[in-house]
């Protein structure tokens, strides 16, 4: 089974900062670096894919361009890479087709570029845009089908809403012929689990929810492919990790840095505001999970969000993945192994004793599709 890493460019402490929309990023350049120090790190230890985030505007995730960073890891490295994701209402749809076709030609024979998409759901990014989260839906749809036809078509014609061309080809074409077929989509709510199974995207968790829910949206998402002729899949899995041979650095710093970073997300997201999830109107099921949420305990939440996590020594860790694998059956992991204010110091280490497990995990053979 392949494991990957996954760049979030989470930049907690200058995010976390009480006067942060003054703070100066003194080591934001710093930061970025290291992020990309990390991925050729685990490109060297073993892991087969390296995964990039698209966030904009705060340090809860400074990776703006995940495609040119991806480019970035092109050239740097030998290994598999994907997006995870580009989320399209932010993105101009011809240039995002552009730079997949770029890219998939930078990657070259004998490695594999997987496309990820969304929609997005944080209000302060699609602000940041001029956008409307009610419009998220229906800009998502019009913009993966430009994508789809710009990659599979030459002299495109297409009148849309937001986006309208003629006769228009994207050079140079990609060199892969199913990078259509092999996108995976994240999504949030059932109504988007609906879409992405009957759409033919391939399914993609990333690091939220547990074993139990993520086995039956797999088991409902292959119900929907099957009623349109399609065959089952397996998921891509993300999860973030901390591990350390030391039982009580393990404990501690885990549930440290994985509070930090579901507690930054939970604000990023406005994940106990359900008043403007409502008010879009296309997000009914975030909205009544904020809601559900805003009455909890906060430190309670965090606690929950942070135990289905891996956290602990290595042998620990290696069975709470392989629970998740023989539950979940996915078709590859991508561990994130930054996040919630880690020092490079113990990045460094936190990646090196996850490289420890990989010839453990690799050994592992997919459930096969029922």
């Amino acid at each position: 089974m392949k494991a990957g890493i996954v760049l979030m460019g989470q930049n907690f402490h200058e995010y976390a900062a009480p006067d942060r929309e003054q703070v100066p990023h003194t080591h934001s350049s710093d930061f970025f670096r290291d992020e990309l120090r990390a991925g050729e790190l685990a490109a060297s230890l073993g892991f087969s894919r390296i995964w990039v985030v698209e966030h904009h505007g705060t340090a809860h995730g400074e990776s703006p361009q995940p495609l040119q960073q991806l480019a970035y890891f092109a050239g740097r490295t030998d290994v598999d890479l994907a997006s995870s994701v580009v989320v399209l209402p932010w993105n101009d749809p011809v240039r995002v087709a552009e730079q997949i076709a770029v890219l998939d030609n930078m990657v070259g024979p004998g490695r594999e570029f997987t496309i990820g998409v969304g929609r997005g759901s944080a209000k302060s990014e699609f602000d940041l845009f001029g956008l409307e989260l009610a419009e998220s839906n229906a800009m998502f749809r019009e913009y993966w089908e430009i994508i789809k036809l710009l990659l599979t078509q030459e002299n495109v014609t297409y009148r849309g809403r937001w986006r309208s061309f003629e006769n228009l080809t994207v050079l140079p074409r990609p060199r892969s012929t199913d990078l259509i077929e092999k996108t995976v989509y994240s999504w949030g709510s059932r109504s988007s689990l609906e879409f992405a199974a009957g759409s033919g995207f391939l399914p993609l968790f990333v690091a939220q929810g547990d074993a139990a829910k993520q086995s039956q949206d797999m088991a409902d998402f292959n119900s929907i492919r099957h009623g349109n002729g399609l065959a089952p899949v397996r998921p891509a899995m993300h999860l973030n990790l901390f591990v350390d041979p030391d039982p009580v650095r393990a404990e501690e710093l885990g549930r440290e840095y994985l509070r930090n970073f579901y507690s930054a997300t939970l604000d990023h997201y406005q994940r106990l505001d359900p008043t403007h999830f409502a008010a879009a109107g296309n997000y009914d099921e975030t909205a009544a999970i904020a809601a559900r949420n805003a009455r909890r305990d906060r430190d309670e939440l965090l606690d929950e969000m942070c135990r289905i996590q891996p956290c602990g020594t290595p042998d620990q860790v290696l069975e709470q993945i392989r629970a998740r694998a023989e539950t979940v059956h996915p078709s590859e992991f991508g561990f994130c192994l930054r996040f919630g204010g880690m020092t490079w110091e113990e990045t460094e280490r936190n990646i090196r004793t996850a490289a420890e497990l990989l010839p453990t995990i690799k050994s592992w053979n997919p459930a096969p599709t029922a």
